[in-house]
């Protein structure tokens, strides 16, 4: 079971996935929105979870992996929209030289059923400061 799965009394509704912008460069955040909806009879609390994954990387990385969540609590028929914020340095890993980098890619993010894609855009590789602890 994914993080977050749990039995409710209601039932919750994803919807209108966006990502800001389609391309970025290794300085800027990328921000994620999601609608999620009450669709059921009562009110209810949801986890909501976002995972991201990259197409491709020097070194073996996870498919995907958790990034961000958020609790929130919906009445019934409530929507909210529910706001992610992906700093640089959360692309970046660990390179074989023990710096952390990032690279030029395409990266897919996912909320519920829902995906979106961005390509981080700029130098071949940029190494962030200091070394991996």
């Amino acid at each position: 079971w994914n993080f977050g799965y749990g039995l409710s009394y209601t039932t919750f509704k994803y919807s209108d996935l966006k990502v800001e912008k389609e391309k970025v460069t290794e300085k800027e955040d990328v921000v994620v929105t999601v609608n999620v909806t009450n669709s059921g009879d009562v009110a209810g609390r949801e986890v909501v979870d976002l995972y991201l994954g990259e197409e491709y990387r020097e070194v073996t990385h996870p498919v995907r992996q958790l990034e961000g969540f958020d609790k929130i609590l919906l009445q019934p028929g409530q929507t909210k929209e529910v706001k992610f914020v992906i700093r640089p340095e959360r692309l970046s890993f660990a390179g074989i030289n023990n710096r952390r980098i990032i690279q030029p890619g395409t990266f897919k993010v996912s909320v519920g059923n829902l995906y979106g894609t961005f390509e981080v855009v700029g130098p071949r590789i940029k190494y962030f400061p200091g070394r991996v602890k």
